[in-house]
């Protein structure tokens, strides 16, 4: 086309995509803002930044929480967010520019997502040499439920990288150079130093298998070119290995780590075959499969009832799939629809034979669920670049011959007119207003399609297409926001976390009265193994009295044995207030010193206590000062 890659179709090309930009940042204004909540895990990873990004602006490397679950070791939630990743640099930046950290937070999700994007145009353009065909690929990505998952989930975390590594990976392919390997090693590198770095490594697996099976003979001479700058670069690839084995060092402790033991997740790891804290039963990773059903209902009917989360692509998307009938297969249409099945049929965990074959073969399966974000991950890339593949080739098709072009207006009427009838007929299941709408522009977008090389038509037709791509979109992103509350989760992390407060008085009658910290009955997500054997063995009110008191006094030492634990026994002590205090019998040796029994009961720390006060409390130490 030649208006693709003049002057005027670079304007109408930036116009289009800043146009995309601005209204899904008008949709999702208020999530951005602050004024809507975030919801599942896209709050307790808000939670995990802040409590990282505000001890290294202390000068201190927080790999110990003393606020979450009475004391967690914090290398969980640093893999959890990968905390080597240089984006969060924006964090800081807007903080040191007067934004608070809330609203810098979601300014960084927006603005993550929008390099997710960026991503997404540039291979799309290295892909189909074409700026108008990677145009539409954003549209997909803008208006699909992509972005919302930045409000909803961790997902961006690992698909952004993901979607570059790709990107340096395809122009490494395609010509070798040292920028290219360079870019798909550090992409490489914050993949890795999350903790779960497996979504990756299957979607890359499933896609090297797709390419060897389909497309490995067209670029032979691809691959031997990559191998022999390789080969004629060895200092500069050695580098690059080394680089990624660094990357992965991060991880690799922490999964050695969780081995011992010292840590533990009850839910997630409650019957699984291996010690490892990170381990899961498939039974556990099988509740959290593709619903097909479910999905196939929300990217169609129920539209109203929609959360960030849920999978949704434009209808519009659909009706260009229809249309490629008029496309011929080529061998990138059939690697991405390989590519994208095979995913899928991993992702629907035991609804087939394939992921229980890898859960039991391939050690990685054992480490993580949630199979149903594999639609974002990799269902959802493969779609909107199959779906280019098919734009791409409606551009090129030669509609010069009047046969051609009556055939495919007829198609288009069909089609069309069978859309409106399907969706018409619901009487059960809701349709919103904007899909006939949807419908509508894009039967108009299609006929017109054939006068495209006409400058004038071909901008009407790409505002058409902007139109019809985001007029449900809009609807659905209104519906998201109406279904979630609003306001802003008060966190603990908002507050002066650090502060290590005492009581005023040393009767325990009084401290008991107070019955506010509820989350003492709640079941801790990640805890040290000491702690989840107190939260299972012992009386909750024990324990939440036994907490409440915050700094305890003994004169006496008892050792306890983790295999034959009394937990009865245990109990009493605790209840009671003995003056004795119970640590494991391998620390004993530890402790030099004991002293003369003055009380039956431990005495309990106050806010005037002259014996002892409170020096330093955070992250790394606990600074006392005794008489």
């Amino acid at each position: 086309m030649s208006v693709d890659n003049g002057k005027a179709g670079q304007i109408d090309r930036t116009a289009l995509i800043f146009v995309a930009l601005a209204l899904w940042a008008f949709a999702f204004y208020s999530f951005i803002s602050g004024q809507q909540k975030i919801i599942d895990d896209a709050q307790p990873y808000y939670e995990h930044v802040r409590y990282y990004l505000d001890n290294i602006a202390a000068g201190v490397y927080p790999l110990w929480d003393p606020v979450r679950d009475f004391g967690t070791d914090n290398e969980f939630y640093l893999r959890r967010i990968g905390e080597f990743n240089p984006a969060y640099l924006l964090i800081i930046l807007l903080k040191s520019c007067g934004i608070g950290f809330l609203i810098a937070y979601r300014i960084f999700l927006a603005a993550y997502f929008f390099l997710g994007v960026a991503g997404f145009y540039c291979l799309a353009k290295r892909l189909f040499q074409s700026t108008y065909t990677s145009v539409f690929v954003v549209f997909c990505v803008v208006f699909s439920s992509l972005g919302a998952l930045a409000f909803q989930s961790y997902l961006l975390l690992i698909l952004v990288p993901q979607i570059w590594f790709v990107f340096f990976l395809w122009s490494f392919l395609k010509k070798p150079s040292h920028g290219a390997l360079l870019g798909s090693v550090f992409c490489l590198m914050i993949i890795s130093i999350t903790y779960i770095p497996y979504y990756f490594l299957t979607v890359i697996l499933c896609g090297m298998a797709s390419f060897i099976l389909v497309l490995k003979r067209v670029y032979l001479v691809e691959l031997w070119g990559c191998w022999r700058f390789c080969a004629a670069h060895k200092k500069f690839a050695i580098v690059a290995l080394l680089l990624i084995v660094v990357g992965m060092v991060p991880g690799v402790m922490w999964y050695q780590q969780s081995a011992k033991g010292e840590m533990a997740v009850v839910y997630r790891h409650s019957g699984a075959d291996s010690a490892n804290a990170a381990a899961l039963h498939i039974n556990v990773v099988n509740e959290g499969g593709i619903i097909a059903p479910k999905i196939a209902d929300r990217m169609f009917f129920e539209l109203d009832q929609v959360r960030p989360g849920d999978f949704y692509v434009p209808v519009f998307v659909f009706m260009m799939l229809v249309m490629g009938v008029f496309v011929g297969i080529n061998r990138r249409m059939v690697f991405f629809f390989c590519w994208g099945f095979l995913i899928y049929l991993i992702g629907v965990a035991d609804a087939s034979p394939v992921h229980s074959f890898l859960y039991r073969h391939i050690f990685f399966f054992k480490y993580f669920r949630n199979l149903q974000f594999f639609l974002w991950l990799g269902a959802l890339p493969a779609m909107v670049f199959f779906a280019g593949e098919i734009f791409d080739g409606l551009l090129k098709f030669d509609f010069k011959s009047t046969k051609a072009r009556v055939l495919y207006w007829a198609y288009a009427v069909v089609v069309h007119a069978a859309a409106l009838i399907f969706f018409g007929s619901q009487e059960i299941r809701v349709v919103i207003g904007t899909t006939y709408g949807a419908i509508a522009l894009s039967f108009i977008f299609f006929i017109f399609l054939p006068f495209r090389k006409d400058p004038r038509m071909h901008r009407l037709l790409f505002g058409i297409l902007l139109l019809g791509m985001a007029a449900q979109s809009m609807e659905v992103f209104g519906h998201m926001r109406r279904n979630i509350p609003g306001g802003v989760i008060e966190s603990l992390y908002d507050r002066p976390y650090m502060r290590f407060t005492l009581p005023d008085t040393n009767s325990l009658g009084e401290l008991l009265k107070d019955q506010s910290p509820q989350r003492y009955l709640n079941q801790p997500f990640y805890s040290s193994k000491e702690f989840q054997d107190m939260h299972q063995n012992m009386n909750r009110s024990v324990l939440g009295a036994y907490i409440k008191p915050r700094l305890l006094l003994y004169d006496e030492v008892a050792g306890i044995n983790p295999v034959l634990t009394d937990w009865s026994s245990i109990s009493d002590t605790l209840g009671s207030f003995r003056n004795t205090a119970l640590v494991g019998e391998d620390r004993l040796g530890q402790i030099r010193l004991k002293y003369q029994k003055m009380t039956e009961t431990a005495a309990i720390v106050t806010q005037g206590s002259r014996e002892i006060a409170v020096q330093y409390f955070g992250a790394d130490r606990l600074i006392l000062r005794t008489d």
